[in-house]
């Protein structure tokens, strides 16, 4: 309104809600995805399943490397890691499988934008844990966990706690389990792309019947 005078609308992304959902793995899943650039870091998961190797959990890291010389130094240090896989870039209908599967999906971008891959896991029913990345404040904070998950806006230390508590067996799994299904209520009416598509269809009303729109 400050530069054009007209109120601004944002218009989030609309996703397919997938029905019909798969058993999650077990041992559980923690899912990585993204390109395995600097920006993404994710050698942080890396880190994190390094910490978290006493716990009867797989890691994997889904993604296609930006250079050789990083494709080398994650390929060694995956080597040396029994709990971590990396399949290269998957296909959608692959990397959905993936986040159906998975019981928790890691962001440890610097920044970005709102990540469709979030919506993706939360249509799913798989919380996210992000180490710094909370787009809009939608992620609580550690042991105060939002309906969609947490970011420890990057506190290492509160971040492997987090991952840890939610992934010990008992009260911890359970917990994430219901994260998951509120996650996954909250982001069908939030992201759904019939949803998406009546916001759209709202805005340009007025300007397809000759209206105006303040």
């Amino acid at each position: 309104r400050r530069r054009f005078g007209r109120d601004g609308t944002l218009m989030t992304s609309g996703h397919r809600v997938p029905t019909d959902l798969p058993p999650k793995s077990e041992p559980p899943l923690v899912l990585w995805v993204g390109n395995l650039g600097e920006n993404k870091q994710p050698e942080r998961l890396l880190d994190l399943a390094a910490e978290l190797a006493d716990l009867p959990v797989r890691f994997e890291l889904v993604g296609a490397y930006t250079t050789p010389a990083r494709q080398a130094m994650l390929a060694t240090r995956i080597a040396a890691l029994p709990n971590v896989t990396s399949p290269g870039l998957l296909p959608p209908e692959e990397t959905e499988l993936r986040f159906a599967r998975a019981s928790l999906f890691i962001n440890t971008a610097v920044h970005e934008g709102f990540p469709n891959t979030f919506i993706q896991a939360w249509l799913r029913e798989t919380p996210v844990l992000s180490l710094t990345f909370n787009p809009h404040a939608v992620l609580g904070s550690p042991g105060r966990e939002s309906r969609f998950g947490v970011c420890a806006d990057g506190d290492w230390s509160a971040f492997v706690a987090q991952a840890r508590r939610w992934l010990v067996n008992g009260d911890g799994r359970e917990a994430l389990r219901q994260v998951g299904r509120a996650a996954r209520a909250e982001a069908t009416e939030r992201y759904a792309i019939g949803v998406a598509a009546e916001r759209l269809e709202r805005l340009l009303e007025p300007l397809l019947t000759g209206g105006e729109r303040s």
